[in-house]
């Protein structure tokens, strides 16, 4: 907040607040609801939280001076960098009765106090970066109440006590980063609806506890590495947010296209992914992909599937696109040009062993002409000839008066502000580029044969980088540099044509 808004707050709550070590003395004139306390190393008065609400402590390790009474006003205590092996302070505070949300970072003690259990009205507990902590106790079944457990960043943390699955109210587990995690519970809430297992590198498989939830929202297994396959049938039909990016998937089990509801399959980085499931186009809602894999055979979906796909946005890498039959118009059927909520998009080609035909595959490329609004485009291993007609040709769209020629559109791709090409093995001549009046970045790499590139200008290019030209004509280099004659001109720029 600004910080005339953080002086008047204070001076509001300047009886209801306590901020600094020196005036954690009990004061009877004063009531305060929220104190923080930072490098305290010394005993707290017990009646200083007499009134207290909410305690945050912070990179310091403190005692109370006598035995605190479990009917206090506490509801929220935040203890951060409170490096102790003796978790005194924890004790403590397990004792606040009527505690509803309670974090700790960096405790350094194996295991949590069996004292949790007493907490019955805790809501929400977050154990995080306690890197030393291998179990929860058995007793945190006794927590009714509790909604949201996090337990992101304990490395070593082994597994979840069975007791867990009688936390009947928990919504959301957190298991960030968990990379020493490898068993799960047999049975879980059933009113889990999110569960976050991001960095969980040890799983080999989905627990059947998570396939089992029938209420489940989120579901997060990025860079889950040792996961290669998804379980055939699951009850997720509440499912809004599926994120698989960094595993090694080879497919996608068939009935993910029963997900109606699902607006977020995050498939980003699934190198091993094969193709997609038949019936993709199923999944109207969905507003976030992030890659398509063309499939080598008719079990996958066609890319023509991508047309119903309409509420598309962010990223989206297109990959294997050798495999489009050209003849079906496949490319063309996917509309990429009318899902204007993309803002990146790479299409990817590279070598296959069938024999090429330049004007199919020039053919090709015009059809996945991306929307007007597009900011990043990257094109790999394009094997054609020529370049495509979106991106070379000028808008002749114009009219004159009085002598003045005047456009009625505006020239396409006003937004697009970077673009990489590589890996063009039959590509002479890139030229005839139209005005690309936002591009800043332009990377050219590994055209074995490109001899000339020409068009423009670019008024706002600030990085060009070119490598593996070999063809490539010095003038040609200096006519790109010379053509961003915008403020300050290229500021980076590396050419390396061998």
């Amino acid at each position: 907040m600004h910080d005339l808004v953080h002086d008047l707050a204070r001076r509001i709550l300047r009886h209801e607040i306590t901020v600094t070590p020196e005036k954690a003395i009990y004061d009877p004139s004063q009531s305060c609801r929220y104190i923080s306390l930072t490098k305290c190393i010394k005993n707290i008065d017990r009646k200083l939280i007499r009134k207290a609400r909410a305690l945050y402590v912070c990179d310091g390790a403190f005692i109370f001076d006598k035995p605190i009474k479990k009917s206090n006003h506490v509801r929220s205590v935040i203890l951060e960098h409170v490096y102790t092996s003796s978790l005194s302070p924890a004790i403590a505070i397990l004792k606040f009765e009527y505690l509803g949300y309670l974090r700790m970072t960096h405790l350094q003690s194996e295991t949590l106090p069996e004292a949790i259990s007493c907490c019955w009205n805790l809501q929400a507990l977050h154990v995080t970066d306690c890197h030393e902590l291998l179990r929860l106790p058995e007793s945190i079944g006794k927590l009714k109440k509790l909604r949201s457990l996090d337990l992101s960043g304990d490395w070593k943390l082994e597994g979840l006590p069975q007791s867990i699955c009688d936390c009947d109210n928990l919504h959301s587990l957190r298991l960030i980063s968990c990379v020493n995690l490898a068993t799960f519970p047999f049975k879980m809430s059933r009113n889990l609806q999110s569960v976050n297992l991001n960095g969980c590198s040890r799983i080999t498989q989905l627990p059947n506890s998570v396939v089992q939830l029938e209420m489940i929202k989120s579901l997060n297994l990025s860079f889950c590495s040792d996961i290669q396959e998804l379980p055939n049938s699951f009850n997720w039909f509440r499912l809004h947010a599926l994120k698989l990016s960094g595993t090694k998937l080879a497919r996608l089990p068939d009935g993910i296209v029963n997900l109606w509801r699902l607006k977020e399959l995050d498939l980003e980085g699934c190198d091993e992914l094969c193709g997609m499931p038949l019936g993709i186009g199923q999944l109207t809602q969905l507003q976030r992909l992030a890659l398509f894999v063309v499939g080598d055979g008719k079990e996958y979906a066609r890319m023509s599937e991508l047309r119903s796909l309409v509420r598309l946005s962010g990223d989206l890498e297109i990959k294997n696109i050798r495999y489009i039959k050209c003849s079906d118009n496949d490319g063309e059927k996917a509309y990429l040009t009318e899902k204007n909520g993309l803002q990146e998009l790479k299409l990817q080609w590279y070598s296959s062993n069938r024999e090429i035909d330049l004007e199919q595959e020039l053919a090709l490329l015009n059809r996945l002409q991306p929307p007007p609004g597009i900011r990043k485009l990257c094109i790999y291993g394009y094997p054609g000839q020529q370049f495509a007609s979106w991106i070379t040709e000028k808008n002749e769209s114009s009219f004159s008066f009085k002598g003045k020629t005047k456009q009625l559109d505006p020239p396409p791709f006003l937004s697009l502000a970077h673009m990489e090409l590589a890996d063009y093995r039959n590509l002479k001549h890139l030229s005839g580029l139209v005005n690309l009046p936002s591009l800043n970045t332009l990377k050219l790499e590994n055209m074995s044969v490109l001899e000339s590139v020409g068009g423009g200008p670019f008024p706002s290019l600030k990085e060009l980088h070119i490598e593996k030209m070999p063809h490539l004509s010095v003038c040609s280099v200096t006519t790109i540099a010379c053509s961003a004659h915008g403020e300050g001109g290229v500021k980076s720029f590396t050419a390396s044509l061998v």
